[in-house]
């Protein structure tokens, strides 16, 4: 039996690990799971994500659309604020 396109797709959709919710300064990381290319970056709950390979992230719902244009292997830089600091993280996206 050959695999469904959503089996595709899913085996083929890029990991990061983080997930998101929309707060007042922005699009604020609320987890991060652990062992995923986010944790090993260093990406923490309460980071605020400014943007993701060079795309403004105004929701959090713009995750999922500049995901879909990445696979497992890309290198994403991640900008952040932490603690009033701006972060560059560089995290390699991985299979799920």
């Amino acid at each position: 039996m050959l695999p469904s396109e959503s089996d595709i797709r899913t085996l083929n959709r890029p990991y990061l690990g983080i997930r998101l919710r929309d707060g007042d300064d922005g699009v604020v990381i609320s987890s991060v799971a652990d062992g995923s290319p986010a944790a090993e970056a260093g990406l923490r709950v309460g980071d605020v994500v400014r943007s993701l390979g060079g795309r403004q992230l105004e929701q959090r719902r713009d995750l999922r659309e500049i995901m879909a244009d990445l696979g497992p292997g890309d290198t994403i830089e991640v900008v952040v604020v932490r603690d009033g600091e701006e972060l560059i993280v560089r995290p390699t996206l991985r299979k799920p």
